[in-house]
């Protein structure tokens, strides 16, 4: 194969993604996605404004349970429990900066838990931190996109 390297800052440090003939694992686009999220910090916005409170010592953060609904939607999953089958990958959590990716249970509980009004409001204020980042247009090599209503 033609020698194509693509380096990524991610939580994890550098990551390179480079064509091969070998077999892989199927969530190596997960890359590009971790340096995106680690570039815009849209996730740590999201959870730091989350009205949800976790007081637990056992509790996972807004950030875990966000990236964690984030990555099903992103890997073609169309129910919580496709979560599940990102969970056994031990890179996943590392070059995203998580504790661990979450069960469907916990996304449930944590979307369950916010009464609508809360939700509005969350959405309302997280849009700014959206507009703003995209607003500053090309972040990182990457072009962010505000969708109207969010």
């Amino acid at each position: 194969m033609d020698e194509l390297i693509l380096p990524f800052q991610t939580y994890a440090g550098k990551v390179t993604v480079e064509a091969s003939d070998d077999a892989m694992t199927p969530f190596g686009g997960i890359v590009p996605w971790a340096a995106f999220v680690k570039k815009t910090q849209i996730f740590q916005a999201l959870a730091a404004t989350s009205p949800v409170v976790r007081t637990s010592n056992n509790a996972l953060s807004p950030y875990d349970i966000l990236t964690s609904f984030s990555l099903t939607t992103l890997c073609d999953g169309t129910h919580f429990s496709d979560v599940n089958r990102l969970r056994h990958d031990p890179a996943i959590p590392e070059i995203l900066g998580m504790k661990r990716v979450v069960g469907d249970d916990t996304i449930r509980r944590f979307f369950k838990s916010i009464n609508i009004e809360d939700a509005r409001k969350w959405i309302a204020e997280s849009s700014f931190a959206i507009q703003y980042i995209a607003r500053a247009g090309a972040v990182g090599g990457y072009r962010l996109m505000y969708l109207e209503g969010l």
